[in-house]
C-alpha cells in the first residue's frame, strides 16, 4: 500500500512538471493589479476673474485633497500639506478634487474654491495628475445703496439674503462686506428683502432672483424710484401703477470668465407701466374688466387692524389671508421696545422673517408655534396665519407690541396690515 502511495505522488509530481514545460499553460491571472499616482506631480491654480493666485503665492496648507473612485466613494482624503508623493491605488478610473474649505451655507468674505481632474490607473505604472484648476464654486452677493436714496436711509433699514432656503446673512446699510453663499448645482435662488425706514416712510421690498449659479457675483443696488419719493397709501397698500419709493440694479458679473452678463430686469415692469405707444401684437376684444375684488385681503373674527387690541386668554387669534394671484412671500416685522432679539431668539423667533423663506427659524416656526412656512405659503391663495400660541405670552411685558404683516403676490402687488397690541 505505501509503495502504491508514493507511485501516486510520483506520477502526479510530473504531470505538473511536463504542464509546466508546455509552451501553452498560462498561470491564472492576479487579480490584485495596482498603480500609482503622483501627488508631487499636481499642480494647483486658484483663479477667477478678480484674482488668479498660482501655487507660490497662495497658502495650500489647509486645502483639502480627495480622491473617489468609479462608485464616487473617497478612496483617500488629506490636507495638501499632508498628502504624500506618491500613493498606491487598485487599477480603475479616479477623480480627485481640490478644495479650499467644506462649503458653508452663508458666510461673509469667504470665497469657496474647487478644482476637478479624472485620470486612471494602470497596472504597475505611475500616473501624474497634472494641473487643477481651482475656480470660485459658491455665490458672491454684494449689497449697495445708491447716492440717490443715502441721504434718506434710516438706521434701521437692512437687507437679508437668503439662499436656497438655507444660508442667510443680514446686510445692515453700513455692510462693506461681501457674502458667499452655497450654491445648488443646476439651479439656486436667492431672495433679498430690503426692509426699514425710507424718507420717513417704513419700506419692505423683496426681490427673487432664480437660476442664480455658482462663480456670479450679484451686485444688488438700491436707489430711489425716480427723482421724488412715492409712498404708500393710507390703507398700506403699494399701488403698483405707481411703484415704491426703492428701486433695484441687478448686475450679474461671472467670475469664473471675466464676462458680466448684463443687468437683470426683476421684478420687471409693473402692472400700468406699459408704453401706451406700443402696439399690441395680437389686439383683443377690449381691455380686462376691473377685478371684482382685491388682489390681497387680510380678514379676522377676533382682530382688528384699525383698532388696538388686548391679548386674552382663551381667544383664538386667527388671520386669513387671501390672494387672487398666489402669494411669494409673507413677511412679518415684531416692532416692540419690550420684544428684544435676545428674548425672540429664545423662543426660536426673530424680530423679521419671510414665511416663505424662513431660512434657520422654519423648525421653530412651523413646529413650536405652527405658522404656515414655505410651500405652505408660496403659490397658495389662502392661508390661516394662527397666532393664537403667541399673543398670550404678550401679557408679560408691558407696552405697545406692533406685529407688521406684508404680503407679496406672484404679481408684485404688496398689501401691508399691522395688528398693534397694548398690553397695560
Amino acid at each position: 500500500m505505501k509503495t502504491k502511495i508514493l507511485s501516486l505522488i510520483t506520477f502526479i509530481f510530473a504531470a505538473i512538471t511536463l504542464s509546466s514545460c508546455n509552451e501553452g499553460w498560462n498561470p491564472q491571472p492576479n487579480s490584485d493589479k495596482n498603480g500609482q499616482v503622483s501627488l508631487t506631480s499636481m499642480g494647483v491654480e486658484v483663479s477667477n476673474a478678480e484674482q488668479v493666485i498660482s501655487r507660490l503665492a497662495v497658502d495650500l496648507s489647509d486645502y483639502i485633497v480627495t480622491i473617489y473612485d468609479a462608485k464616487n466613494s473617497v478612496s483617500a482624503e488629506w490636507k495638501y500639506s499632508e498628502m504624500p508623493e506618491i500613493f498606491t491605488l487598485p487599477v480603475g478610473d479616479y477623480k480627485i478634487t481640490v478644495k479650499s474649505h467644506n462649503v458653508e451655507k452663508a458666510a461673509w468674505d469667504k470665497p469657496y474654491f474647487l478644482g476637478t481632474k479624472t485620470f486612471s490607473i494602470q497596472d504597475s505604472k505611475i500616473t501624474d495628475i497634472g494641473v487643477i484648476k481651482c475656480v470660485l464654486s459658491n455665490i458672491k452677493v454684494s449689497i449697495k445703496f445708491d447716492s440717490s436714496i443715502v441721504p434718506y436711509l434710516g438706521a434701521d433699514v437692512k437687507v437679508v439674503v437668503v439662499a436656497n432656503d438655507e444660508g442667510s446673512l443680514i446686510f445692515t446699510k453700513d455692510e462693506t462686506r461681501s457674502g458667499y453663499f452655497e450654491a445648488i448645482e443646476g439651479s439656486s435662488t436667492l431672495v433679498a428683502t430690503l426692509t426699514g425706514t425710507v424718507s420717513g416712510y417704513y419700506e419692505t421690498v423683496v426681490n427673487t432672483y432664480t437660476d442664480v449659479e455658482a462663480g456670479q457675483h450679484r451686485i444688488i443696488t438700491y436707489k430711489l424710484k425716480g427723482t421724488q419719493p412715492v409712498t404708500p397709501d393710507e390703507t398700506g397698500t403699494i399701488n403698483p401703477g405707481e411703484g415704491i419709493n426703492v428701486d433695484t440694479d441687478v448686475v450679474v458679473e461671472d467670475l469664473n470668465n471675466d464676462v458680466t452678463t448684463g443687468e437683470d430686469v426683476i421684478p420687471g415692469d409693473r402692472p400700468g407701466k406699459e408704453d401706451p405707444k406700443d402696439p399690441d401684437p395680437e389686439p383683443g376684444p377690449g381691455p380686462d374688466p376691473e377685478p371684482s375684488v382685491d388682489p390681497i385681503t387680510f380678514t379676522s373674527e377676533t382682530l382688528s387692524f384699525d383698532e388696538v387690541n388686548t391679548p386674552a386668554e382663551g381667544v383664538n387669534y386667527i388671520v386669513n389671508i387671501h390672494s387672487e394671484a398666489g402669494l411669494a412671500h409673507l413677511i412679518v416685522e415684531i416692532i416692540s421696545n419690550d420684544l428684544t432679539d435676545e428674548m425672540l431668539q429664545g423662543v426660536g423667533l426673530a424680530a423679521n422673517f419671510d414665511l416663505a423663506y424662513p431660512g434657520s427659524l422654519e423648525e421653530a416656526l412651523r413646529d413650536s408655534f405652527g405658522f404656515p412656512v414655505g410651500d405652505k405659503v408660496i403659490g397658495q391663495k389662502d392661508i390661516v396665519f394662527n397666532i393664537t400660541q403667541f399673543v398670550p405670552l404678550l401679557n408679560i411685558y408691558q407696552g405697545t407690541h406692533k406685529f407688521k404683516l406684508t404680503a407679496t403676490d406672484a404679481n408684485n402687488v404688496q398689501v401691508v396690515k399691522t395688528l398693534t397690541f397694548v398690553v397695560q
